[in-house]
């Protein structure tokens, strides 16, 4: 197990104390009462820890999280995930990528063999009428379709990428779309930003972005943001920090991440500004909307705009990626392994997958402040547009790009 004195550059920070906490304004409402107990229920695990004898600061349990993870890939999970029927092919993407940012190498993240069996359950959760169900015999829906080809872009092999079947996903794809520019999560489904992030994700990733995909997305996306500078799901919805993520990272794609043309669409600037009061003053983390509660999994969708808004490697930031840290490490690793939500959660695959994707976040912005991570404790960087490791993304872009798409 890891130890403080090993990792003495990589310190997540001092316990939380009381006098941290915001002051009390004497106008109590329900969000107040509930963010108070979640304040102080920070506070009670440093004082659980403390009177543990763990006088030591937390570390990252690596080792811990990947077992956590390949007991998931070994069939061992508990009777509750039955309610995630309809999610399958999220959990391939979840476990998988959240491996495969832990994984110190760049071999393939499953043995041959649990590999092309995952192919081959991917392959059974695809219809013939283009796209990707929740599971098999399931209809398609743009969500599971990018959580299925997503995962086989983690496993990364020619065979993995060769089941994609470009001519039926682009039939799929051409019929959700929507006449403003967005797509339909599925056939007579609702319209909002995920289906247009998920949509295009599948394109960019199998080379597939023509004219008739991307046609009409950009004004679709003006049509999102607030008058706060966040994304809402629909036009004249509140800002949330999941649809602030899929339109800007549809807005890089569409825009190959240059920065001019991605301005005329939006105020990239007042974006910045909302993303940056999300980050929460006492527990470090982010939340996903005003006046919400911290979660981890914003530590990926809030957190990766930052990633995706370095303009120039001199910017500054306006994310504390050390309070983050802290955050994500002192807080939110699960007892048995796996990431939660924070103190007093459940761990989960969700949480885990965007809680370490939060983490390469906040690593990879202190390395470029000149702070130090061990190399034992890394996560491999990814690319936040997609979330996935750099490595893979270049290899699924190299393998698509050698092969040009004709529609049938």
């Amino acid at each position: 197990m890891d130890t403080v004195e090993e990792s003495e550059a990589y310190q997540p920070g001092l316990a939380l104390r009381l006098e941290d906490m915001a002051p009390d304004d004497e106008f109590p409402t329900e969000s107040s009462r509930v963010q108070r107990q979640v304040e102080e229920s920070f506070i009670a695990e440093d004082a659980a820890r403390e009177a543990a004898g763990l006088h030591d600061l937390p570390v990252f349990q690596k080792d811990r999280m990947q077992a956590y993870l390949r007991a998931a890939v070994n069939g061992k999970v508990e009777k509750y995930f039955v309610v995630l029927d309809s999610s399958q092919t999220w959990l391939c993407y979840w476990i998988i990528h959240a491996l495969d940012l832990l994984s110190s190498s760049e071999e393939p993240v499953l043995d041959e063999t649990t590999a092309r069996q995952t192919i081959m359950y991917l392959k059974s959760c695809s219809n013939e009428s283009g796209g990707y169900g929740g599971g098999p015999g399931q209809v398609s829906h743009a969500a599971t379709t990018f959580a299925a080809i997503s995962a086989l872009c983690v496993i990364g092999t020619d065979e993995a990428l060769e089941s994609i079947d470009r001519q039926s996903l682009y039939r799929f794809l051409l019929r959700m779309k929507q006449p403003d520019g967005s797509f339909s999560v599925t056939d007579d489904g609702e319209m909002d930003i995920r289906g247009t992030y998920c949509a295009l994700t599948a394109a960019a990733h199998t080379n597939m972005l023509t004219p008739e995909i991307t046609r009409g997305c950009k004004d679709f996306i003006a049509s999102l943001q607030s008058f706060d500078g966040g994304i809402g799901g629909e036009a004249g919805n509140e800002s949330h920090g999941g649809y602030t993520y899929c339109g800007l990272a549809s807005l890089c794609i569409l825009c190959d991440n240059d920065f001019d043309e991605m301005g005329k669409t939006i105020d990239l600037e007042s974006l910045r500004q909302w993303a940056s009061m999300r980050q929460m003053a006492f527990e470090g983390g982010f939340q996903g909307r005003a006046n919400k509660l911290v979660d981890s999994c914003y530590s990926f969708w809030v957190g990766a705009l930052f990633a995706m808004l370095q303009e120039k490697p001199v910017q500054p930031s306006l994310m504390d990626p050390n309070r983050l840290n802290r955050y994500l490490i002192n807080y939110c690793q699960g007892p048995k392994g796996g990431m939660r939500d924070k103190p007093g959660a459940r761990a989960d695959f969700y949480h885990t997958c965007y809680a370490l994707s939060g983490l390469s976040i906040a690593q990879q912005a202190m390395c470029e402040e000149g702070e130090e991570v061990p190399s034992h404790l890394r996560l491999k960087v990814i690319d936040p547009v997609y979330n996935l490791h750099t490595g893979r993304r270049e290899r699924v872009y190299r393998y698509f790009h050698s092969r040009p798409f004709l529609p049938e």
